[in-house]
């Protein structure tokens, strides 16, 4: 498989109309003194929800439904705080104390112009992506973006949020990246960051335009397909799922349609357990697949040659043992998957919020 990419993907998923209780999450943050920190930063990672603490430190989100969440805090001259959680039955109150944040020096500092120029857009292409969407995609303070060199690595950071205007599918992308590699000899990318999402207000026509790029951006998505899978209907919602070999020469893909239902546990309304062994191969069309589901689980295709659709094959499996996932998509821990193909090479270009509903 050329263009060989790892994307450890976020907290990511969309958010169903279901009839459930509403919970919230308040709290209040801290210095190490113990003294209130005003106008800290708050938001949930992936969703367009945020919010600063007030002069108590105090801060709160309303109406969230049961699933996974990931809070992070941000505060300039402070280590970003994040942290990873349940609700099931009932909201949540908690304290955090940030630490002052420790300046260190890179050991390779750029200041060429033509260098960071060049740096700049081998950052841009494979973490805001190459697609059409990320293409119209803008950072706005490019700036503030720190790279060091390492032989063919090439890491970038930044102190602060980087601003991303996606004047395709109409939103503000505020980004706090942790890390960022990208190995030109391998040519593998690795990043990891928390982001919030802002809505774009334009005329009725720009917003139609935005409403139907963002369906289509959404549709063979990982957040569709981990929703699928979810609600047990990734065949109808027209994705293709196989087991792979990709040790042998060429990658040996099986003809029998998976049923994904026997890898998902249900563990209650809201939870439910996702655990395979095997590499698995995924394709999408706008068509349901065919055919139906046999007794035994799986189904046979006419020929081979249709596994692979230009552009619709996704690679992934699981990077650890097993994973639980929410009623939105939402899974427990980022670094649960191991994503290849059309999935990889969707960046934060193609990114979208996951309160997101595409309009029927």
């Amino acid at each position: 498989m050329k263009g060989y990419f790892i994307t450890l993907l976020l907290l990511i998923g969309c958010q169903f109309s279901y009839a459930q209780s509403l919970y919230q999450i308040t709290g209040r943050i801290k210095n190490a003194n113990g003294e209130a920190l005003e106008s800290a930063t708050v938001f949930l990672n992936g969703s367009s929800q945020q919010t600063l603490t007030n002069k108590n430190g105090e801060f709160k989100f309303l109406k969230l439904s049961s699933g996974t969440y990931q809070l992070v805090i941000s505060m300039v001259g402070y280590e970003p705080l994040k942290e990873s959680f349940d609700i099931q039955a009932g909201s949540l109150a908690k304290t955090y104390t940030l630490q002052e944040r420790r300046i260190t020096l890179n050991e390779v500092i750029i200041g060429n112009k033509s260098r960071r120029n060049k740096h700049f857009k081998t950052f841009f292409d494979n973490f805001i992506g190459t697609s059409e969407n990320a293409q119209s995609c803008k950072i706005l303070n490019p700036e503030i973006i720190e790279y060091t060199t390492n032989g063919t690595v090439l890491e970038a950071s930044s102190p602060d949020f980087l601003i991303i205007e996606n004047n395709d599918l109409g939103y503000t992308i505020k980004y706090l990246i942790s890390y960022f590699k990208f190995d030109s000899k391998s040519n593998v990318t690795n990043y990891d960051g928390e982001c919030v999402f802002e809505i774009m207000k334009g005329t009725p026509n720009k917003e139609s335009n935005w409403n139907a790029n963002r369906k289509f951006a959404y549709r063979g998505s990982f957040m569709h397909y981990l929703r699928s899978v979810y609600a047990g209907n990734s065949d109808t919602e027209g994705f293709s799922t196989h087991h792979m070999d990709p040790l042998s020469d060429p990658p040996k893909i099986e003809q029998a349609l998976v049923d994904m239902s026997r890898y998902v546990l249900r563990m209650d309304n809201n939870f439910a357990e996702l655990k395979f062994k095997k590499q698995l191969h995924v394709s999408y069309s706008n068509r349901p697949a065919r055919p139906p589901v046999s007794k035994r689980g799986v189904s046979k295709l006419a020929k081979p040659t249709e596994l692979v659709v230009d552009n619709t094959v996704s690679y992934f499996k699981l990077h650890l043992d097993r994973t639980i996932i929410d009623s939105k998509g939402n899974y427990e821990n980022y670094r649960s998957f191991w994503i290849d193909g059309r999935w990889g090479r969707m960046r934060i270009g193609d990114r979208l919020p996951f309160e997101y509903v595409p309009e029927q």
